[in-house]
């Protein structure tokens, strides 16, 4: 096996994966596809009330399991926790993604290759500039302002990181972390776990790095959030806006630290 090798992990939900979802839906066949193709192994958990989902994605070489709890972070540790299964000594890493981000599967070399030179637990990718440039707009806007709350916060201005990008990888020694973080027990909302764990971590002393990477947003979904569903959209960033600010603040005042 490739010591390259990691496990592909992503959940997903689509009520309407053949209309208003279907780009969405096709990403992230893509997805699996491209990470079966390359080697690793795919894990997802998936909430489709469409079972056309699930087949569809098993045909592209993902293993699927059904969605058990609802809601964002249950799902997140469910899948994470379905993947430390596969976990052995050929497996180099956990990659989390959002489904609707294909090729970010091309840098899983380098996140890897940053990962064994800096000894990192876990390693949170950032984006070039080039990547920035093909985001849409506002998600754009929105996503930069939550990257420098979280900076100001948890970071030393001669390092920055870039959360919001979304892929993280994990080192198998720490998936464990992951699985068994609960938010609510911090008053935090159960959604974006992979933004919180990090930051506890660091307060450990626990070596947590960045990496510039350049990936593609897929075209299509960015002509269909500027379009048709701009509105939508914009609201989903809002509120992801709001939920994470407000989490990070939380974060803060519960376990104060000076990054700087």
């Amino acid at each position: 096996m490739s010591p390259d090798r990691v496990i592909v992990t992503t959940t997903t939900f689509y009520k309407d994966p053949r209309g208003k979802d279907k780009v969405r839906f096709e990403l992230a066949c893509e997805l699996a596809k491209k990470a079966f193709k390359a080697g690793h192994i795919v894990v997802i958990v998936d909430g489709s009330p469409d079972l056309g989902v699930e087949g569809a994605l098993v045909d592209q070489g993902a293993h699927v399991f059904k969605q058990i709890e609802p809601g964002m972070g249950p799902s997140r540790r469910q899948v994470w926790q379905e993947a430390g299964k596969f976990v052995d000594s050929n497996i180099a890493g956990i990659l989390w993604t959002e489904p609707e981000k294909p090729d970010v599967i091309r840098s899983v070399p380098k996140m890897l290759s940053a990962m064994k030179k800096l000894n990192a637990l876990v390693v949170i990718l950032r984006r070039t500039e080039k990547t920035w440039e093909t985001y849409p707009g506002f998600q754009r806007r929105t996503e930069s302002i939550a990257n420098l709350v979280y900076n100001n916060l948890f970071s030393n201005p001669n390092y920055q990181f870039d959360p919001m990008s979304g892929p993280v990888l994990i080192q198998p020694d720490a998936l464990s972390r992951f699985v068994e973080f609960i938010p609510a027990n911090w008053g935090l909302p159960d959604t974006y776990v992979q933004h919180y764990v990090p930051v506890l971590m660091r307060l450990r002393d626990l070596n947590v790095v960045s990496v510039d990477v350049d990936f593609v947003y897929p075209l299509a979904q960015k002509a269909e959030e500027e379009a048709g569903l701009s509105l939508e959209m914009q609201k989903k960033r809002l509120w992801q806006l709001e939920q994470l600010v407000e989490a990070y603040f939380t974060m803060r005042r519960l376990f104060r630290r000076d990054f700087l």
